[in-house]
């Protein structure tokens, strides 16, 4: 089956990009202030600041939690009932 070609007409919208209103509220370079202010806590790293420093370790994987341990017992004790019950079974 033979393939359709495209038509060649697309629309693309780089002709209808506008430009923001005067009375928007996208603030123009000139209104940024010229440095930013000395006491105003942007949140950003600093590394020779030590307040912003933080370390804390991984916590532990899955594998390594109390919960994961007493799944691993409680199935290993159902295993070997199951081994002692079949045995039983068989023999008795």
């Amino acid at each position: 089956m033979a393939e359709r070609e495209a038509s060649g007409d697309f629309e693309y919208l780089i002709g209808d990009l506008t430009e923001a209103t005067p009375g928007s509220d996208v603030p123009d370079a000139d209104d940024a202030p010229a440095e930013p202010v000395a006491d105003q806590d942007t949140g950003s790293f600093d590394a020779f600041d030590a307040d912003t420093w933080y370390f804390e370790p991984a916590p532990p994987p899955w594998y390594r939690r109390t919960q994961a341990l007493l799944v691993l017992i409680a199935s290993a004790a159902a295993a070997a009932a199951l081994v002692i019950a079949a045995v039983l079974l068989i023999v008795g």
